[in-house]
């Protein structure tokens, strides 16, 4: 590491302010996995990584690091499935669809209904979805 990069003079000025402020140890930390990250290697542990820049995001940003994420209410997630649901139809109207497509559209809104109730998905996902059963079912 560069000791006169800017980033290095400023976490240096912060260990000899205050070594034990957890907000200069987690600077240190993502620095050195970025480092890491930067020559090809792999971090041990992924999960550590992701909660540092986490907290460093809030911060930054001014959201509290004890701010909870907000639960989908259930109207909510029979929104996304009733949009599944027309999705499929739409694409079973549309072609005229044999034992295969139905196939794989039932098996692609089981895995769409799969991601609604993970919290994971979204209109954006289904979408996406939708659009590969479109290029699969024209070439069928």
């Amino acid at each position: 590491m560069n000791p006169r990069h800017p980033l290095i003079k400023e976490l240096k000025r912060r260990i000899d302010d205050a070594q034990d402020d957890q907000t200069t140890k987690d600077l240190a930390h993502v620095l050195y996995e970025t480092a890491t990250l930067r020559s090809g290697y792999a971090l041990p542990d992924t999960a550590d990584f992701a909660g540092r820049v986490e907290r460093m995001l809030r911060l930054s940003m001014n959201v509290g690091l004890d701010e909870k994420v907000t639960a989908w209410s259930n109207a909510m997630l029979l929104l996304h499935l009733q949009c599944a649901v027309v999705c499929i139809a739409v694409v079973s109207l549309e072609y005229s669809c044999n034992l295969v497509s139905v196939v794989f559209i039932v098996s692609l809104s089981a895995l769409t209904v799969s991601l609604i109730l993970h919290s994971v998905c979204s209109f954006a996902i289904i979408y996406l979805c939708m659009l590969l059963a479109h290029k699969l079912l024209s070439t069928i």
